[in-house]
């Protein structure tokens, strides 16, 4: 589109509703799929049945007909349209470089940009699209189905914390860690013994009818290779040749690696292990290092005499979170430990320090939550 055309686009269409006919236009519906995550029931609808059949492989353990859709999104299958607007860089994590999400705030709600993808994203209290190569990307499909369910939980007295989770007989405990702490390692570890699984890497939490409660989202687990190769179950997940290679390299070159590697939970432990919802009676708080010599210790805390481990629980939701009434926020929405800190404050709250030790981690989370 040349550039005349792109100004002539923004300037006729300046609300996500008419950018949405924009969207749309010769790109017909013709496959649905139904889903229930949690207490949330969605309803996805698509031009494309392989995209269809992508999301249901996907989502197979949440598949689910019954009820009235809580949520409607819709994934376009096209070209990237240049919709001519004037957009700016979302400002990453701390410590995180390079630009990922691009947005611009209209009138009636947001549009988002995936920088590196191309990958485009319409909310409004009308609409909820994606459009784009989604076939070709098909991950970022899946997490901004992710990121609507999260929303969905937040307006709901939820709060969003980068946390594993388990669960057993629908009661659990999350855990959380800093980066590369290893709390999808020691999560997986642990389904060995019993556990269900509850989430992998965003956790939401809060007030329930009889107590706190965890609520997980439906993504699998994307895992380094030394999480697998030191996790029996989770063998098949890289192919031998790999495996092959991995095993003759450092453990330091391990932790460095930039590879991950889906796991699919109930193929690998089971059906019905991948349960969203579950009682929270614990928090645990890995704060060992890797370099560390003393031995792997297991403290009950205050975390409301601990701010400083507050950061590696809490957590900000991204570029496609709207507020209530699908408005966009004024700033990026910032986290607060007066948010947090009378949920955690209900249940017992562990910090593990010394040494990096996935068995003793295991043995003391085992004899603690079963």
């Amino acid at each position: 589109m040349s550039n005349q055309a792109s100004k002539q686009m923004s300037n006729d269409a300046n609300t996500v509703e008419a950018l949405s006919s924009i969207v749309h236009e010769g790109h017909t519906i013709n496959s649905s799929l139904n889903m229930k995550f949690g207490q949330c029931r969605i309803r996805l609808d698509t031009n494309s049945a392989e995209l269809n059949q992508i999301l249901e492989s996907y989502f197979k353990a949440f598949l689910n007909d019954e009820g009235a859709a809580d949520m409607h999104v819709i994934a376009l299958e096209r070209p990237e349209p240049d919709l001519g607007l004037d957009v700016t860089d979302w400002e990453r994590d701390p410590g995180k470089v390079g630009s990922k999400d691009s947005f611009v705030d209209l009138d009636d709600g947001r549009v988002c940009r995936k920088v590196r993808t191309g990958m485009q994203y319409l909310l409004s209290d009308k609409e909820c699209l994606v459009f784009g190569e989604c076939i070709k990307n098909e991950s970022q499909v899946i997490n901004f189905l992710i990121s609507q369910y999260i929303t969905w939980l937040l307006h709901r007295g939820n709060v969003l914390c980068h946390a594993a989770a388990l669960s057993i007989h629908g009661e659990g405990f999350a855990i959380a860690a800093f980066s590369g702490g290893g709390k999808s390692t020691l999560a997986l570890h642990l389904m060995r013994n019993g556990f269900d699984f509850v989430s992998n890497d965003r956790t939401l939490i809060g007030q329930g009818e009889d107590g706190v409660y965890m609520n997980g989202v439906p993504k699998q687990p994307r895992i380094n290779p030394g999480t697998v190769l030191y996790n029996p179950a989770l063998a098949d997940v890289i192919p031998e040749e790999r495996m092959q290679q991995l095993k003759k390299i450092t453990q330091q070159e391990l932790w460095d690696l930039e590879e991950k590697y889906d796991a699919d939970v109930e193929k690998i432990f089971g059906s019905g292990k991948f349960r969203l919802r579950a009682k929270l009676n614990a928090f645990v708080i890995l704060n060992w290092k890797r370099d560390a010599t003393s031995a792997t210790e297991f403290t009950r805390i205050d975390i409301r005499q601990r701010p400083d481990l507050l950061a590696a629980v809490m957590k900000s939701p991204g570029p496609f979170y709207m507020l209530p009434g699908n408005k966009a926020p004024a700033s990026i929405v910032e986290t607060n430990s007066d948010d947090y800190l009378p949920v955690l404050s209900e249940i017992d709250v562990y910090e593990v320090t010394g040494a990096v030790d996935f068995d003793k981690g295991v043995e003391f989370c085992v004899k603690q939550f079963t």
